[in-house]
Formats: C-alpha cells, structure tokens, sequence
C-alpha cells in the first residue's frame, strides 16, 4: 500500500479466511457494494465520492472475553489518510517487568521446550470453523512473561509489531515464539498478535545456521500485523517459548530456550503505535448474507492428552488429526482425509483422498493416496511418496 502511486484504498477487517459479507467474525460488510462504488468510480467514471474518502479503513480491536466462537469481535472502525508514520515504541524486557529504559543489571530465564506448551492461540483459518484465540493465562504458565505497569492512558497500535530478543539455548535448533497480549485488570489475557521463527533461520529464511548450545545469540522477526487499543489500567504483555500448537510443527531437539536481558543484550520488543485516527466519515452497509457457521456445539475442535506418553493430539472433526509429543519433539504427524461425491443421470462418482505428513529426527515423509470411484466400482487409484531431509528444521 505504502509504495503504490495509483488511486489506493486499504480496507481491512476482523474478517476469518473469507469474504467480509460472510465471515463468521463480524462486523460483515457488503464487500460487494464497495468494491463496485470503486470499480465505477475509477472504470466508469461515476461521481460516488468514493474518492475523497479516507484512503485507510481500519477495523480497531479492542478487548473482550476471549471466546473462541465468538461472531462478532469487539472494536471499531477508524480512518485515517495514510498509514502510522509515527516511531515505534520500544518496550525493553527486565524480567516479569516491559519498560521504556535499558535495564541496568544482565540476567536470564529459562523455559523448557514444549511443542504443544501454547495450546489457545487458535488455528490458521483455511477455511475451517471457528478458530479464535482464547485466554492465553494456561500458555504463560509455560514461558517467559513480562509486561508493564497498568497504562494510564489507552495506547492505539496499526502494523506490525516487532521483537529483537537475545536468547541461547543448549540444542542446535529451538523455535522462538513471542506473544503480544493485553491483560485486563482481573488477569484476563487476550491474545493481540504473535510471531514466531525458527532461530536456525535468524539470518534468513534460505540460510539455516545451527545454533551454537550456551552461546547467545540475537533473534529478530515480526509479529503478525494488526490494530488494537489496549485501554485505560490494562497492561502490555509478553510471553515468549517454542510453541504454537497446532500451527507450527515441532523442531526436533528438545532442550531449554534461555531468554537474556541487559545493558548487553537489550531485548526488547516494538510497537507500531498511531493516534487512532479518525471517527469514520460514513458507515458501511451491514452484509446482507448469513454468516459462516462457527461449528461451536459440533466438538470439531479437540486437544487431547495422553498423560502417560506426553503427546498432544489435535481433532478436528471429520477432518483428521495432529499429533505431537512433549518428550520427543522429532516425531510428529498429520493425517487428513476427504471424500466429495457428484452425480449424473446413470453415474454417481465418489472420491476419497488420503494424506499423512510425519517426521523423526532427520526426515520428513509425506503419503498421499487418491481412490475414484463410478458406482462404486474402483475407478482410478494413484499414491504418491516423498521424503526429504529437515534440514534443521
């Protein structure tokens, strides 16, 4: 957006992976009615104002009990002529605490890692039902928080939040996940946004470098872009470990991800603050589509412990599952499966797919499998196989 020189407009909601008159997370809109106000403006010449309206449309996040089926999410819309060009603001980490200086003193925690330790962060939304975060307290009870003093004004953020954290660890390979999360006076705490990488990548994604275990080394990357008004006597959190399960798949070592703070090593996180911009200049049209359904009373979305193993199997109904263990990190899997049917005059055709993806220590393999299927006389069946290295990752 930032770099085009043409007629522009960014338009961003709290939409799930679909469009925004059907999203099952509101407020919908009718696209449809704003795209074509743009089409005919800037292809028909048509005279709708659409260009003198504020060229950024945001949709503001605020906080709310974190219910993972929730249809519509708490906010507002704001407006504003260009995108923040404001500093960011830095948040140093010192311990338990996040706060504007340096801190004068080195020192250091640990947390072991665990794939399946950030279990309510939600699902990637390809398409699935509901998938949003939920209280994210059980997920620190295994990392490394800090947060700061409870704000004595609100403190409005639009992009990309960023973390430069100084770590070590005493395995070659460790994940490094940093969670931004706002905690309300009661310690409901909410998830705003994350990012996570794998520290074999710190030098970039096509360049792998092991970790040297005891030596500490500097980690950089983004969080997720976002918009968000932490308010009045909340608090700006932290919480950093190895996990997001089930969106991230497990690094092969387990080990101890050491996080370091100091005048030497100032890890600290940024935040792309902004005014908040502007009370918007009109209101949209309320989609006139139902919504997605959430799934919620379907139990399509289970984790389940094996106590006695240590694993973590994710459920998801219908669809298949993930499986990953706390012991042993390098064994992983996926199994999925699908079957679609259609039918003509004299023909019902069915077919069933299958697939796994698993891991060890060294391999990835992934298993896929393909039956058709006319009246229900095998038709057509193909498998396909394929390992390749990890690769450190």
């Amino acid at each position: 957006f930032e770099k085009l020189r043409a007629p522009k407009k960014l338009l961003v909601g709290p939409w799930s992976h679909t469009y925004p008159n059907s999203s099952h997370c509101g407020p919908r809109i009718d696209i449809h009615r704003e795209l074509l106000r743009w089409w005919d403006h800037w292809l028909k010449g048509v005279d709708n104002g659409v260009e003198k309206e504020p060229a950024v449309q945001i949709y503001e996040q605020h906080f709310e009990e974190p219910l993972a089926d929730r249809t519509h999410i708490a906010g507002s819309w704001r407006m504003a002529d260009a995108l923040p060009a404001d500093p960011a603001q830095i948040f140093y980490v010192n311990g338990d605490a996040l706060q504007g200086d340096t801190p004068v003193q080195q020192h250091a925690a640990s947390v072991p890692y665990l794939p399946a330790a950030c279990r309510n962060g939600g699902l990637w939304d390809a398409g699935v039902a509901f998938t949003l975060p939920g209280d994210q307290r059980a997920d620190s009870a295994l990392a490394i928080n800090s947060a700061n003093q409870a704000l004595k004004t609100d403190l409005c953020i639009f992009g990309n939040p960023s973390f430069s954290l100084f770590i070590s660890a005493d395995v070659e390979v460790v994940p490094v996940a940093a969670r931004l999360l706002d905690i309300a006076p009661d310690g409901t705490t909410v998830l705003v946004t994350k990012g996570l990488i794998n520290a074999t990548r710190r030098n970039g994604m096509d360049k792998p470098l092991a970790l040297v275990p005891g030596e500490i080394t500097k980690v950089a990357f983004h969080m997720e872009a976002t918009a968000w008004r932490f308010t009045k006597g909340h608090r700006i959190g932290l919480s950093v470990n190895g996990s997001d399960f089930p969106n991230v798949w497990p690094t092969p070592q387990a080990g101890h991800l050491t996080l370091h703070w100091g005048p030497e090593h100032p890890s600290q996180i940024a935040l792309p603050v902004w005014d908040g911009g502007s009370d918007p200049a009109f209101a949209f049209q309320p989609s006139p589509d139902p919504p997605r359904a959430t799934g919620s009373g379907q139990t399509p979305w289970q984790v389940v412990h094996d106590v006695l193993e240590d694993r973590y199997r994710l459920v998801l109904d219908g669809l298949g599952e993930m499986v990953v263990s706390q012991r042993d990190p390098a064994r992983a899997w996926i199994n999925a499966q699908k079957a679609a049917t259609v039918a003509w005059p004299g023909l019902d055709v069915r077919s069933e797919a299958s697939g796994s993806l698993s891991s060890d220590e060294h391999t990835f393999t992934l298993q896929l499998s393909l039956h058709v299927y006319a009246n229900d006389q095998l038709h057509f069946h193909k498998s396909w196989s394929y390992s390749t290295p990890r690769n450190l990752l």
